[in-house]
């Protein structure tokens, strides 16, 4: 028996043929072919099956495919498809609150950003910014407090129409003023995260492209959050 998994990383993906069906589960598998070799690469989700079977389909299928191909009959689709195993995020450093009990929502609060040693060169010229956003994971937040209604102000929104924190992947997104920046330390108001949260990333505000800033300045608001904020 053998386990096959993941071994290269940004390739091209093509729909199922039929011969595979019986033995597939929940399978995203990719193909790279270079002239005429076909090479396939499998993510069974770590069940095992007979070489023999394997190799027979898989012959089967490089044959098939290489002569569709050559022919003209072929469909590439460009967008590799992923299981969540095969997504990996590590945490570039933690949120630090002066005092572990104040009142995360309090927006003047002052809080540190302390980034790990090694990403301390992925620093170098932030502080030239004024604002910067703070991508973080929101680690309190269990499975059972996940939801996709949400009250919305009374009226009962999908969750991805709100700000809440318990979506499906608890990633929070806040944008905060940078006050200074010490070594590995960023000092930042308004970061609405818990003492020791994880920070994902951090990205400067404004974006930019072809020559112009990308701020938003015509936006609007539902009915039910005008209500909350006026």
């Amino acid at each position: 028996m053998v386990d096959i998994c993941s071994i290269c990383s940004c390739l091209v993906c093509v729909e199922p043929p039929p011969l595979f069906l019986p033995f597939l589960n929940s399978l995203a598998y990719i193909f790279v072919m270079t002239n005429l070799n076909t090479f396939i690469l499998f993510q069974l989700n770590y069940h095992p099956f007979p070489v023999s079977i394997i190799l027979i389909n898989l012959f089967q299928f490089s044959y098939n495919f290489s002569a569709n191909f050559n022919s003209g009959n072929h469909k590439l689709i460009t967008v590799m498809k992923l299981s969540p195993e095969d997504i990996h995020i590590r945490p570039i450093g933690h949120v630090e609150r002066l005092s572990p009990e104040e009142d995360d929502r309090n927006r003047s609060l002052v809080s540190r950003i302390v980034v790990e040693s090694e990403f301390v060169k992925g620093l170098d010229g932030i502080d030239e910014w004024s604002h910067i956003y703070v991508i973080f994971w929101l680690n309190k937040v269990s499975d059972k407090d996940k939801i996709l209604i949400h009250p919305g102000g009374g009226v009962g929104v999908g969750i991805f129409a709100t700000r809440a924190p318990v979506h499906p992947n608890p990633i929070g997104l806040t944008l905060v003023e940078l006050l200074e920046r010490r070594e590995n330390i960023l000092l930042v108001k308004g970061l609405d995260a818990f003492h020791g949260t994880p920070v994902l990333d951090i990205k400067p505000y404004p974006d930019w492209e072809r020559g112009r800033l990308i701020v938003v300045t015509d936006f609007k608001v539902p009915t039910w959050v005008a209500k909350i904020v006026k």
